[in-house]
């Protein structure tokens, strides 16, 4: 079975550069926390050569309906690698610099409360089993 999140790479909507996205996930192994809804992992470095883990890391959270999205960590309104959004139990992520709240769990990575109404910069999800690749 193939799930597919499509989300576009918009410089615009997001204010995150564009950067390269290429990470593989095991829903089996290490990563089989992301199998229950609402959990989310975070993954700032590549884990094996040839990744590419976006701007500021990657955030990958397990929405419902077995559905999984990726976001990049850094906070679209800080432009800043370094300052990354802090993901919740209940899904969500919060900025620890501008405390802009964002939605996670659904796909959109937008903005809840806080100044700004920037989106997080969303990846897109390919499932083939258990296992996921996110790319951009």
């Amino acid at each position: 079975m193939l799930l597919c999140f499509t989300a576009c790479n918009n410089e615009l909507e997001s204010g995150i550069p564009a950067s390269k996205v290429n990470l593989s996930l095991d829903l089996s192994m290490e990563d089989f926390k992301l199998t229950s809804p609402l959990t989310s992992m975070s993954y700032i470095r590549p884990r094996i050569s040839g990744e590419a883990t976006g701007y500021g890391g990657i955030l990958v959270v397990s929405g419902f309906n077995d559905q999984l999205f990726a976001y990049d960590l850094s906070c679209p309104n800080e432009k800043q690698p370094t300052i990354r959004i802090v993901p919740s139990d209940n899904g969500t992520a919060t900025c620890p610099v501008c405390n802009t709240l964002y939605d996670t769990a659904n796909g959109s990575g937008n903005s809840i409360k806080g100044a700004q109404k920037l989106i997080l910069q969303r990846y897109r999800c390919l499932r083939n089993g258990s296992k996921i690749r996110v790319v951009n």
